[in-house]
């Protein structure tokens, strides 16, 4: 009979904790918002990494940086590539994720740089571009468009900035 009161007791305490545990807010990273499907997450400095991973680029992001709805990006072209194809995707890549992945990046500052003189740690600016949500029209190409279409709606919807280091290469 003590053994029956006891697990009787051990259940009911077990219920109490399992039914309590139950109020208390689901867990999950801050990562789960950005990624919910069917809409718009909120990008935050701990998921940024997580999230720009998720984007299909051809180039490698040196650095990024989120503040106060700004989203900042350098991407890296190794030198001797062929940088427009790949230049253009990637931001048009960035632009959409911003745009259509996020509900807090308001403001998005791109900038694809190359090695100086060879030497990956010495960088040398090949052009910035600066895009606001405000000035996005909402329709988006697909991903497999010319280079010429990204380019052209990038070059509506945003502001460049072209070195004379890109100009002579492309």
């Amino acid at each position: 009979m003590k053994l029956a009161k006891g697990m009787a007791a051990a259940l009911l305490l077990s219920l109490g904790i399992a039914w309590g545990l139950s109020w208390l807010p689901q867990g999950g990273s801050q990562a789960d918002p950005v990624f919910r499907p069917g809409g718009a997450g909120y990008l935050t400095e701990t998921n940024l990494v997580d999230a720009l991973a998720s984007v299909p680029l051809d180039l490698q992001i040196a650095s990024a940086n989120l503040q106060h709805g700004m989203l900042s990006v350098d991407l890296f072209l190794p030198k001797g590539v062929s940088g427009e194809r790949f230049v253009y995707h990637d931001l048009y890549g960035l632009f959409a994720f911003s745009w259509n992945s996020t509900a807090n990046v308001n403001h998005l500052l791109v900038r694809v740089l190359q090695p100086n003189n060879g030497d990956r740690h010495s960088k040398e600016l090949l052009l910035a571009m600066e895009a606001k949500r405000s000035q996005w029209n909402r329709e988006l190409l697909p991903m497999d468009s010319p280079v010429s279409l990204f380019k052209s709606e990038l070059e509506k919807q945003g502001n460049f900035s072209y070195t004379p280091v890109w100009m002579k290469q492309n």
